[in-house]
């Protein structure tokens, strides 16, 4: 079970791309003030979160980084993409995560129908084992009264 978790957690963080890098939680107001002091270097743009990399370490959740995670909640972006431009910040969009529904019911039911699979298969392997105990009980039985099995 835990060598499933372990595959589990690996997998999801190799095919996110975020293995071995922390992601700093930052509210608007503070992707704005680096935004304006010219330290965002890139963003990318998916629906209304905005991830992207800094030219120095921040610190939040525990964790030092140059990666950045914030949300934008505004329908229109004309003026943050006015605002990126201007500080040549290289931006990178992203379609929303629609192809992206296979990979995810993979791992997200992968490891339950794995459990299924196993506590199915499980069942019939107890049968076997019993069964075979019954013809070695049988056996010893023959042998020990053999007038009792022979009429």
């Amino acid at each position: 079970m835990l060598v499933l978790f372990v595959v589990y957690y690996v997998g999801t963080n190799l095919l996110s791309g975020s293995f071995g890098q922390q992601t700093v939680d930052v509210s608007l107001s503070d992707f704005n003030t680096q935004l304006d002091s010219g330290h965002v270097v890139s963003v990318t743009i998916q629906d209304h979160d905005i991830t992207g990399k800094l030219d120095h370490q921040i610190s939040g959740n525990g964790a030092r980084s140059d990666q950045f995670h914030t949300v934008y909640p505004f329908n229109d972006d004309a003026a943050l993409y006015t605002d990126l431009q201007k500080n040549n910040v290289k931006i990178v969009g992203k379609q929303s995560g629609a192809g992206d529904i296979w990979i995810t019911l993979l791992f997200n039911l992968g490891p339950i129908l794995l459990l299924v699979l196993l506590l199915i298969s499980r069942p019939s392997s107890r049968r076997s084992s019993s069964s075979s105990r019954r013809r070695r009980n049988s056996s010893v039985w023959a042998a020990r009264f053999p007038r009792a099995c022979c009429w």
